[in-house]
């Protein structure tokens, strides 16, 4: 991982990995509507509603 770049993953509620990504964005492009849990460096910050 780049210095300063952040390790971000994309989690459904029932804690399956969806997406990773090292930086400091990431494209949720296929995903349906719902709640998933954003984890930034390893730790939980937010959960999302996705409405489409």
């Amino acid at each position: 991982m780049a210095s300063g770049a952040e390790s971000i993953q994309l989690y459904s509620v029932s804690g399956l990995l969806l997406k990773q990504a090292d930086g400091s964005s990431m494209q949720l492009e296929g995903l349906t509507p719902g709640i998933y849990v954003v984890r930034i460096n390893g730790k939980t910050t937010l959960s999302v509603k996705i409405k489409i």
